[in-house]
């Protein structure tokens, strides 16, 4: 296949390239698949439909712009000094790894599209390069494989600022001026290409500019990317020579794995707390719940374990604050202050915010009678942030906003769990012992969590409620501390295989989107402000 991103009629979309021209797929495919990344994770995941070769053209040549191949991939890493001429051209030492450096997204453009010439430039050049777009997730990968894992391959201009790359030993400032990185026309998947090794690296009319073909590459792309993945973790969908998004973790001293475990938590009472600092605040509020909403001074005392009067000196503060409010026959509840903070949570909590529409177009787009779910880690439970459901029919599901979920059943819970690092994973299954027949061991929970983590998603049945079906993929963010899941709930009986291959495809499609939609957003300053990436 032969894939291209473009713009035509003032909107950006993507297709197959034929006969000169483009065959629109996002007009087909943009409702579950808006762009090319997100049609090259579903290929990678076998949930995109089956794509023909076109035998016709919805846009002839010059009819639209060509857009950079990956517009937005997660991270470009790039590979200097690989060819044996340019390095003993340059007089550089040998060196038994490569020299790694980045570019960013916004440096990229479309093929034809004019380079910019900087002001503060007077060593401007470019160079023609082999871009690899990696189509999918791994972690120590074999060599043999590594190249398994390459969604396919286009041409890179990298046009450099040579006085600014050589303002330090450190490439990247000479190399991220805007308007620098044509990136196209097409992507070729590797099938096309016979032997990649026999493909020229540069093809342009200067005679005098040296002309390498892929087999005098110094470290070829296998052993490379093997390189790479022995020191760091790779997410999802890159772009650029050899791109492979590295996500590395400092150590110091001793090898986390060769630390002793940690000790297993003695429980809490609320006797050893003593009533202290903000827990005493804490053990009152989470006596009202759905079983019981009011409660008497008397009540609390003898639930918790602490005198009377130190009870009604807390929930005096309480009432205060408009957490709590008094009842009839000097009963208390919730206040009204837990109102105003749902309210800012809502408005203000970016999972709850841009996840609500993204979940109301994936319950149209499901065409069943469906609930979408999105949740998050809560504690040792998961806990429901924003649902949404279709109007023609509801869903007799137990997930909705702000209620608490089993930790280790169903699809929705997984899927987190598979997220999880080892550390805190270990934490949270210790002590598990199954209570029901279809509940698995904590070596079988590991191993189901393996699996989700490596398909990227989940599909459970009745595990938490019974007679639903749940299909979830994971909606996460490290670096901000966010762990989440994005799921539809349908009746069991109502889906068949076609059906469920649908909706799977749907709930990656939407939770990669939901994702990218998140990392736009910046954490807020000091001054409590937000700005858009």
């Amino acid at each position: 296949m032969r894939f291209v991103s473009f713009v035509a009629e003032g909107r950006a979309s993507y297709g197959l390239a034929h006969d000169g021209g483009v065959f629109d797929l996002g007009v087909r495919l943009g409702a579950v698949l808006p762009d090319l990344k997100s049609l090259l994770v579903a290929r990678a995941l076998g949930l995109a439909p089956e794509l023909l070769r076109p035998t016709t053209v919805d846009y002839a040549g010059g009819q639209f712009v060509h857009a950079p191949v990956i517009g937005n991939p997660d991270k470009i890493l790039c590979v200097g000094l690989n060819y044996e001429d340019h390095r003993k051209e340059t007089g550089r030492p040998e060196a038994a790894y490569p020299a790694i450096f980045t570019r960013f997204a916004d440096t990229l453009i479309g093929h034809d599209q004019p380079l910019l010439l900087p002001p503060v430039s007077s060593a401007f050049d470019y160079e023609g390069e082999l871009a690899v777009v990696i189509g999918q997730a791994g972690y120590r990968v074999p060599e043999d494989r590594a190249l398994s894992l390459v969604a396919g391959y286009a041409c890179f201009n990298d046009a450099t600022l040579r006085d600014w790359q050589r303002h330090t030993h450190q490439f990247t400032p000479g190399k991220n001026f805007p308007g620098t990185g044509p990136f196209g026309p097409e992507l070729v998947t590797p099938e096309e290409i016979a032997r990649l090794d026999d493909q020229p690296a540069r093809r342009h009319d200067f005679p005098d500019r040296p002309r390498h073909r892929l087999s005098q590459r110094l470290h070829a792309a296998a052993p490379r990317r093997r390189h790479r993945y022995r020191h760091a973790r790779r997410r999802r969908l890159q772009a650029r020579a050899a791109a492979v998004h590295d996500r590395g973790r400092p150590r110091r001293g001793r090898d986390r794995r060769d630390r002793p475990s940690r000790q297993p938590r003695r429980p809490r009472t609320c006797r050893s707390l003593k009533m202290s600092g903000l827990s005493r605040y804490v053990d009152v509020l989470r006596l009202f719940g759905e079983s019981r909403s009011e409660w008497t001074v008397p009540d609390i005392s003898e639930a918790i374990g602490v005198p009377a009067s130190t009870v009604y000196r807390t929930v005096r503060e309480l009432v205060a604050e408009n957490l709590l409010e008094a009842s009839t026959e000097a009963n208390y509840r919730l206040g009204p202050a837990f109102i105003e903070f749902d309210r800012l949570i809502r408005l203000t909590d970016p999972l709850a915010a841009i996840g609500t529409s993204l979940l109301r177009e994936c319950a149209l787009q499901a065409r069943v009678p469906c609930a979408a779910v999105l949740a998050r880690l809560y504690g040792d439970t998961v806990m429901c942030v924003a649902d949404a459901t279709t109007k023609d029919a509801a869903i007799p599901t137990s997930y909705e906003r702000g209620r608490p979920r089993p930790l280790l059943q169903g699809a929705t819970s997984k899927v987190i769990l598979a997220q999880l690092p080892t550390r805190k994973l270990t934490r949270l299954l210790e002590g598990h012992v199954p209570r029901r027949k279809f509940e698995p061991t904590t070596e079988e929970l590991r191993e189901q969590l393996a699996a989700v983590r490596k398909r990227g998603y989940c599909v459970t049945r009745g595990e938490v409620d019974k007679g639903l079906m749940g299909i979830a993929a994971p909606v996460t963010l490290p670096e901000r501390g966010l762990v989440a899941s994005l799921s539809v709930i349908v009746e069991a009986a109502a889906v068949d295989d076609a059906v469920e291959r649908r909706l799977v495809l749907l709930v990656v499609s939407t939770a990669s989107l939901l994702t990218e939609e998140l990392k736009r957003i910046a954490v807020p300053d000091a001054a409590g402000r937000r700005a858009v990436s």
